[in-house]
């Protein structure tokens, strides 16, 4: 990820770790989705809602409603 300064010029660069945010479904917690999430400096980190956790399961899967809407549909 590029740093830029207020007249948009690039004056270095930093990590942009991306946080995954998923419920505790079986396709969450198998091996081949814990995969993406390895290596020596992963892009993305994987982050699970608590257990009964409504509130944030719903935030989850609003935003997974909205993805599907915005590059599925949409196109």
């Amino acid at each position: 990820m590029d740093v830029i300064d207020a007249d948009d010029f690039v004056i270095g660069e930093a990590p942009a770790p991306v946080a995954v945010v998923t419920d505790n479904g079986p396709c969450f917690r198998g091996t081949v989705f814990a995969e993406a999430f390895t290596g020596d400096d992963p892009l993305f980190r994987h982050v699970r809602t608590r257990v009964r956790s409504p509130q944030t399961n719903g935030v989850v899967e609003r935003f997974f409603g909205t993805l599907k809407y915005e590059h599925l549909y949409r196109r």
